[in-house]
């Protein structure tokens, strides 16, 4: 199992938004910034492929911050992702493994996702 941490300011993302409408991407202004973020996060990451499917999608809170939690499985690899709206900061947490440890890591990385605090 893996796992990396990526923070980046909103307002950069906000921006990064504005540049994914332009180039004509499905960026919904009704939804949330983070359903915006997860949408953006997949399609960068998986590149539109048929083998990437999504689920378990939750909006949950971690540590009184709004967040999402989803699961990716792709070809051989399953994904754990944690997305969370700081104040000024977005937090990506994404964690992996092969799918044949699925089952062993998958509750361990929600833990991970869930014991975030924003410092």
């Amino acid at each position: 199992m893996y796992v990396i941490v990526i923070e980046e300011p909103k307002i950069g993302f906000k921006d990064f938004i504005k540049q994914l409408k332009r180039q004509g991407n499905s960026i919904n202004p009704k939804k949330s910034l983070l359903d915006n973020m997860a949408n953006a996060v997949f399609s960068k990451m998986f590149g539109g492929s048929d083998e990437a499917k999504i689920f378990e999608y939750n909006n949950i809170e971690v540590d009184g911050l709004k967040a999402v939690i989803f699961s990716v499985v792709s070809k051989s690899i399953f994904y754990q992702f944690g997305l969370i709206e700081g104040k000024y900061t977005l937090y990506q947490i994404i964690s992996w493994t092969l799918t044949d440890n699925a089952n062993t890591f998958e509750y361990r990385m929600k833990k991970i996702v869930q014991s975030f605090k924003e410092v």
